[in-house]
């Protein structure tokens, strides 16, 4: 293959993905619009008070930040919600952040329903997910579980321990791991907006 042939086959390759990439943005502006006149804060503030409303009902935060993100940007994946019961931790094991599992596969959902819909084979969901686990590593020290409970609670605790359950649970009273989850579905809120 000669060095020429190559070049176009990349021009004509970037230039469908340009064209994807609009018809893409059309249909990711119709979701954004049925917010209204919103501005970036006034969404940013609707998900911090969905994180209070919704995480005493999912009780945990892959749920919640999952579902906080599916309602806000009515990614239609409620019955999704369940299946991410066992995710904080990975099954407890201290392992990725249910924050980090939910808020990713939303974005995930975002933008590949986005693209299907433009009917384009190319997209950048990965580099997204890369934007919001460095944003998140870069605010609690780390995307695992262990890592995030040692940022916020000063110990990390082995949630498949009933007596440490218990423990974690008394100190998660004060509202940290909310944060957490704020913080989290803040980045992937931030990360959709910006890229709409």
């Amino acid at each position: 293959m000669k060095k020429q042939d190559f070049n176009r086959r990349d021009f004509l390759k970037k230039s469908l993905a340009c064209s994807a990439c609009f018809a893409s943005t059309s249909f990711i502006s119709e979701v954004l619009a049925s917010g209204g006149d919103k501005t970036k804060e006034d969404i940013l503030q609707e998900l911090d008070q969905k994180v209070d409303e919704l995480m005493p009902e999912y009780g945990n935060c892959a749920q919640t930040s999952f579902g906080v993100l599916n309602k806000q940007f009515k990614l239609k994946a409620k019955k999704m919600i369940p299946a991410l019961k066992p995710f904080p931790g990975i099954a407890s094991r201290g392992e990725t952040c249910g924050a980090v599992s939910g808020s990713i596969l939303a974005i995930g959902l975002y933008f590949e329903s986005a693209r299907r819909k433009a009917s384009t084979q190319t997209t950048n969901t990965t580099q997204y997910a890369t934007e919001f686990c460095a944003a998140f590593e870069n605010e609690f020290g780390s995307t695992m579980c262990k890592g995030v409970q040692d940022h916020q609670y000063g110990r990390s605790f082995d949630l498949r321990d009933e007596k440490e359950w218990i423990e974690f649970m008394t100190a998660a009273a004060s509202g940290k791991c909310k944060e957490v989850v704020k913080k989290a579905v803040r980045f992937a809120g931030e990360i959709i907006i910006e890229n709409t």
